[in-house]
């Protein structure tokens, strides 16, 4: 959604998400004011796609917006929970598709990492050992407990403990910016 607003001209959130008058309040919207969280909310829970999904940060999930456009090529967020230090970063590598996710979940916490994929049958690496081949989970990799493909088909969630992981993917999807 903030792309929409960006390519509107956009230069501070605007009152409305779609930017238009709405038919049920009359009047025009303001396009300088603070609605429903700031830039920095959507860096972290859009752009870099961290969210607490469990009370207490008991649950994470990681779902990075990606992107190729070469204006943007990665995002990171570290954030202070009452479980200890969350950290999600993500990357484009040397190649047009390659993609890097590196997720690090407090201890007494668990959470899921979302890998981006133009494809289910792509490899995904953790730790440079397979966790995902030929469209199926490659069990064995510690903390990696389990995957499924995002509905939709345009992701391979996986189901992690409590650590330090670092996925990566040769055939990240590829959605430029406006």
């Amino acid at each position: 959604m903030l792309f929409t607003k960006v390519v509107n001209g956009a230069t501070t959130l605007w009152e409305s998400w779609p930017g238009y008058e709405d038919p049920s309040d009359p009047g025009h919207p303001s396009h300088n004011h603070h609605f429903l969280g700031g830039i920095g909310q959507w860096f972290v829970q859009g752009l870099v796609g961290v969210s607490m999904t469990g009370v207490g940060w008991a649950s994470i999930d990681m779902a990075p917006d990606v992107t190729s456009d070469p204006r943007l090529s990665g995002g990171a967020a570290t954030l202070s929970t009452v479980r200890g230090e969350v950290f999600c970063s993500w990357s484009h590598g040397p190649a047009e598709f390659a993609f890097t996710i590196n997720a690090s979940i407090p201890p007494g916490s668990q959470g899921t990492v979302t890998v981006q994929v133009t494809t289910v049958a792509a490899a995904v690496t953790e730790g440079g050992r397979p966790v995902w081949q030929h469209g199926n989970f490659v069990p064995g990799t510690p903390g990696v407990v389990g995957a499924a493909v995002v509905a939709g088909g345009k992701g391979i969630q996986f189901a992690i403990l409590s650590g330090v992981y670092e996925f990566a993917s040769a055939a990240a999807v590829s959605v430029p910016l406006p």
